[in-house]
């Protein structure tokens, strides 16, 4: 039998285990690299569409607080007049042009 120091046999195989862990990384690192750059490419992207969801649930707000307004008689009033440039029977209307200076 070899006199061998107690702790020897375990530090050879810690060191072949960790030597076959490093390997496997080394060899896995492009892939695990890609993997990486994916993740923060759709982190980014997820990250504007919830910006854009943001807005678009805004600009539905505003809708939907102007077609609320569409049954009030007057709101529908001042659209007929500023959009559609109508004017009730008998009325006058008068518009005032400003002069550019010159």
């Amino acid at each position: 039998m070899a006199n061998n120091p107690p702790g020897n046999g375990k530090f050879i195989k810690n060191a072949l285990c960790f030597a076959v862990v490093a390997v496997a990384l080394y060899l896995q690192w492009p892939q695990i690299y890609k993997g990486i750059l994916r993740i923060r490419k759709l982190t980014e992207t997820r990250n504007e569409l919830n910006a854009r969801i943001g807005e678009e649930r805004k600009k539905l707000a505003a809708r939907q607080t102007e077609v609320s307004r569409l049954n009030e008689a007057y709101y529908r009033e001042k659209l007929a007049r500023d959009k559609l440039q109508m004017i009730k029977k008998g009325e006058i209307v008068y518009k005032l042009v400003e002069n550019p200076e010159k």
